[in-house]
């Protein structure tokens, strides 16, 4: 795109009054010699619009003079230096994705334990001493959130006492251990029922089922 309007004289080189907002990136300006003998001075200005946009402004000390072949590629390279300008600015203002924190967990393994428990109730086990669990057994894997404060004692065991929050309120999944894959298996279709009303025979045959998440 081109544009003429009146000149300024800044050190030596012509450069066009640009647009107000108008941030210049580069500017350049030249002379070209005509078949009369006598130079046209030629000024390029690069830069992005007070709306954003890239421009090219591209001025004349003669009006009437026509582009040059210089002109026209200059506005070529202006437009690859624009586009390039605007890729590295995006870069660098594009916001850095925080890392997702990994959920923090706590397994209950009384028996006896339901959703509406208290968190403080049962003492919590990490998850490395899971791993000594009987094939079958169920445990409740409990989300342990940032504001709640562990105290850890003996074997990875860890405890709480100065929070209420039950089970139900801090998220649960129900796990059944497979030994013979060597892992804890979510079993969601128990949650909510009182582990000593479950057949244990029940929970062991749900392992030989494809439903689940292993942990």
């Amino acid at each position: 795109m081109t544009k003429q309007s009146k000149w300024a004289e800044i050190d030596n080189d012509y450069i066009e009054d640009a647009d107000e907002g108008f941030h210049v990136l580069h500017i350049d300006a030249w002379i070209t010699s005509g078949d009369d003998g006598e130079g046209t001075v030629i000024a390029k200005l690069i830069g992005i619009n007070k709306d954003g946009a890239p421009h090219v402004y591209l001025s004349y000390q003669d009006p009437d003079a026509p582009i040059d072949p210089l002109a026209q590629k200059a506005i070529r390279e202006a437009d690859e230096k624009l586009r390039d300008y605007l890729k590295q600015k995006a870069k660098e203002e594009k916001p850095i994705a925080q890392k997702r924190k990994q959920p923090r967990y706590r397994y209950v393994l009384n028996s006896g334990a339901v959703g509406s428990d208290s968190i403080s109730k049962y003492p919590l086990i990490s998850g490395p001493q899971m791993l000594e669990s009987r094939h079958g057994a169920i445990a409740l894997r409990v989300c342990i959130p940032e504001d709640l404060t562990l105290v850890k004692n003996d074997y990875d065991k860890y405890s709480t006492t100065n929070d209420t929050r039950t089970l139900d309120e801090l998220g649960y999944d129900f796990m059944i251990r497979d030994d013979k894959k060597g892992k804890w298996v979510v079993r969601n279709e128990f949650k909510g029922q009182h582990p000593y009303d479950i057949n244990p025979q029940t929970t062991i045959k749900s392992l030989d089922s494809k439903k689940g998440v292993s942990s």
